[in-house]
């Protein structure tokens, strides 16, 4: 094979291990849960990810996805679903539970352990997350934080990534928040603390170019909420309101609306995890495939 044809497809897996780089295997999914998803008379625009059971009343998955079918929810549990929609499959351990319920989109029923774990491994997502939010929750602050007369003021310096640490009392005391943000920069919210609740929170700010990181919650409320919850550890209920961005967390229950604000930001340091993602292992071994030829080639 002409290592010509080999670089070019080389090239192509690159930028997929630098969107998968900061979720990981989740990077897909709307949300992931590694234990359970219960929700009513609301919706996921786009794909779910749950290691346990899934309950949904009057409630549909996926309606923004575009393309072909893909496997719209995942579950490593039940799936109990009344009254709604999914736009492609429902992958799951068992056989669902389906009333007053319609597929769209080509979707159907895909059941069984193998079927499950082809589309995501979650004990591995899991811990590939946790990893992350671990080591980002690490780092030092970029910008500056201020509370005044009530409410806090976070101002970033940086063009690219500017981190903000604070724990949930310190977090809590702000009865409003500001965000001077740089256009175009990723902001990381390093939150420590079990308990962390959000209402109305982050107007201002780029959903997409935004991360919480609540390293050590527990326990989560959100209402309203603009960016991406990594929470890999917290059991999070939200109430009527909604979440632009990506839900990354133990198990969520509640009425929140997830729309579909993926994050594409740039700037989070690589996450050292010791199993290697699905898309790191393509390109390392399409790496590998372009040296052996290389070195047959310059031994003709």
């Amino acid at each position: 094979m002409n290592i010509k044809l080999i670089l070019p497809i080389l090239s192509l897996a690159l930028p997929i291990v630098a969107q998968a780089q900061s979720f990981g295997s989740a990077a897909g999914y709307n949300v992931f849960v590694s234990g359970s998803y219960s929700s009513e008379n609301s919706d996921i625009e786009g794909k779910l990810a749950a290691g346990g059971n899934v309950n949904l009343t009057n409630y549909s998955v996926g309606a923004n996805l575009t393309g072909g079918t893909q496997n719209a929810l995942v579950s490593g549990g039940v799936v109990n679903y009344h009254s709604g929609s999914v736009k492609g499959n429902i992958v799951s351990a068992t056989a669902p539970n389906l009333s007053s319920f319609g597929y769209t989109n080509g979707g159907t029923s895909v059941v069984g352990a193998s079927a499950v774990s082809s589309a995501i491994n979650f004990t591995q997502t899991a811990a590939y997350l946790q990893s992350a939010s671990t080591q980002w929750g690490a780092l030092s602050s970029v910008g500056t934080v201020v509370s005044q007369y009530g409410g806090i003021t976070f101002t970033g310096t940086s063009s690219t990534l500017n981190v903000f640490n604070l724990t949930a009392s310190e977090f809590a005391a702000g009865s409003y928040y500001n965000f001077n943000i740089p256009a175009g920069a990723t902001t990381l919210f390093n939150i420590t603390g079990s308990t962390v609740n959000f209402h109305n929170t982050g107007y201002g700010i780029d959903p997409t170019k935004t991360v919480w990181n609540l390293v050590d919650a527990t326990n989560v409320g959100v209402t309203s909420l603009k960016g991406s919850i990594l929470a890999p550890k917290a059991a999070i209920n939200g109430t009527y309101g909604a979440v632009d961005g990506q839900v990354f967390a133990s198990s969520f229950s509640g009425n929140t609306q997830i729309n579909s604000y993926y994050f594409n930001g740039t700037g989070l340091p690589p996450v050292t995890n010791a199993v290697p993602e699905p898309a790191s292992m393509l390109a390392l071994g399409l790496g590998g495939l372009a040296l052996v030829r290389r070195r047959r080639g310059a031994k003709k």
